[in-house]
């Protein structure tokens, strides 16, 4: 599950087998045997409703051993018991009872065999879509991938950026130290530009695809400033999220102000950061201090040397990682969105963003992005001088697949 940014043990512990005594599991024992397995590395557990008594016992050893934040639990949905969208609420929270905890990793479908199981689902109201499934041909599609984040309530509001559905992005579960990362609100017309946006994607796999009924009125707000949604797709010749960047990097006056999780730079992005800097604009970047993924790391501080020298401002979050996309300048422009500084984000991924242009939430980006700074520290020519062999060997030997990463 590297690909999704988790970190699972390649094998993983089944908890259906418990050794039983009596009529119950012998909780000792199954003690024993789970101590024993995260002491050997593996951090995955598997139960299941059906298997009676067992999330239980598993819910109590990690309990009583304080465990819970250093494992990841699977257990599944009875799908074949359910005949309303209310029981499975009522059978989740209490899977969250006998686990004694308050959130579950990866929640399966249990013995979900069948297309007509499937589309009883769907009819309590579940329908989800896998994006480009693996087909059993060759396509350079697959290595496009959906990044987009978007969030759309009843017509009315509307969420992007950099959040996922997933706990380390509310800081729920620790992984990378604190996980640092940005969002934003949207209510008026904007928002049915995001259910558009969500809709494109949707209804690509529709037999008959639907638009009227989801593009709902959106109610008017008055507010200072102008927002513009847009959306970047690898399928057309138009870099629309490369263009805006560069555009805002190449008319800036004062300042341009970045956060990005992963610094993969083309030779044209490169040297328009080192450009603006050396005409005098305040170009600073907030990068993790904390890595999610290392060959990205060593790739991001292969551009240090060259960046710093143009006089480009880096600097690294000590607390730990930084997921946020934002861009700020000029106190009159700023963009929140999912899009990385990196090839694939530019070139390879579905992305979308929010671009401010005026107002009072462009105030609010930058003083967020100040905020930050205040727990980064500098990179200099010394701290580069003194980086770790491994990432400088790594870094050079990573540009040969930078496109990939």
């Amino acid at each position: 599950m590297e690909n999704l940014g988790v970190e699972t043990s390649l094998l993983g512990f089944g908890c259906m087998r418990f050794t039983r005594k009596g009529g119950a599991f012998d909780i000792d024992k199954a003690e024993k045997e789970v101590l024993r397995a995260i002491e050997l590395g593996v951090n995955y557990f598997d139960t299941a409703y059906l298997y009676v008594g067992n999330e239980a016992c598993l819910g109590e050893i990690l309990s009583r051993n304080h465990l819970r934040e250093k494992v990841n639990i699977a257990t599944k949905l009875p799908q074949y018991k359910i005949v309303s969208a209310e029981g499975i609420e009522s059978c989740f929270q209490e899977e969250l009872r006998r686990l004694k905890t308050d959130y579950i990793d990866y929640y399966l479908m249990h013995m979900l065999t069948d297309i007509a199981s499937w589309e009883r689902l769907e009819k309590l109201g579940i329908r989800c879509k896998a994006f480009a499934p693996i087909q059993p041909f060759l396509s350079t599609h697959y290595n496009y991938r959906d990044h987009r984040k978007i969030l759309v309530i009843d017509g009315k509001v509307a969420f992007t950026g950099g959040v996922n559905l997933a706990d380390e992005y509310i800081n729920r579960k620790e992984r990378f130290g604190h996980w640092k990362d940005t969002a934003i609100l949207l209510r008026g017309e904007a928002v049915q530009s995001f259910t558009l946006m969500f809709l494109q994607m949707w209804n690509l796999t529709e037999k008959e695809p639907r638009w009227d009924e989801a593009l709902l009125p959106s109610p008017p707000v008055e507010a200072e400033g102008y927002v513009m949604p847009y959306c970047d797709c690898p399928l057309d010749d138009y870099k629309v999220g490369e263009s805006v960047y560069m555009d805002i990097l190449n008319r800036a006056k004062d300042y341009v102000h970045i956060m990005t999780p992963y610094l993969i730079l083309d030779n044209e992005m490169e040297t328009a950061l080192k450009f603006a800097a050396q005409r005098g604009v305040d170009v600073k970047l907030i990068l993790p201090g904390i890595p999610d993924k290392k060959a990205a790391y060593a790739l991001a501080k292969s551009h240090y040397q060259y960046l710093t020298a143009a006089g480009v401002k880096l600097y690294e979050y000590t607390p730990g990682f930084v997921h946020a996309k934002i861009f700020a300048s000029d106190d009159v422009k700023a963009v929140v969105g999912t899009i990385n500084l990196d090839y694939r984000s530019l070139y390879h991924h579905f992305e979308c963003a929010a671009y401010l242009y005026g107002g009072p939430t462009v105030g609010d980006v930058e003083r967020d992005f100040q905020r930050t700074l205040e727990q980064c520290r500098r990179v200099t020519p010394e701290t580069i001088r003194h980086e770790k062999l491994g990432y400088k060997l790594g870094g050079s030997l990573m540009k040969l697949v930078a496109p990939l990463l």
